[in-house]
């Protein structure tokens, strides 16, 4: 095994470290939005129950809602698990470096 990426212009250890930095930057922002989505999808029940409008029905709104904020739950937990797991790489490499 060569001690440089797969490129060839960095060592191993850097490579694994862009690697995770970048991992955690697009992890960070995907909780950050799917927990966006989720807090406005809360909003967006209540509100639709606590109010029902008069032309439709209300199981449509709220059901909708229900079924998006289900999806958004599903879609946050493996990114809480890659996040700590690209947290885990860069710690790898930091302590390697010591």
């Amino acid at each position: 095994m060569s001690g440089t990426c797969c490129c060839g212009w960095c060592p191993l250890g850097k490579g694994t470290l862009a690697i995770g930095i970048f991992y955690i930057i697009v992890h960070f922002h995907s909780i950050v939005e799917n927990g966006t989505k989720i807090i406005s999808l809360i909003g967006t029940i209540y509100y639709s129950n606590a109010q029902p409008a008069l032309n439709s029905p209300q199981g449509d709104t709220a059901s909708s809602a229900k079924e998006q904020l289900a999806q958004h739950l599903v879609l946050i937990i493996p990114g809480v698990v890659s996040l700590i797991l690209s947290c885990v790489m860069v710690h790898g490499y930091r302590m390697k470096s010591m």
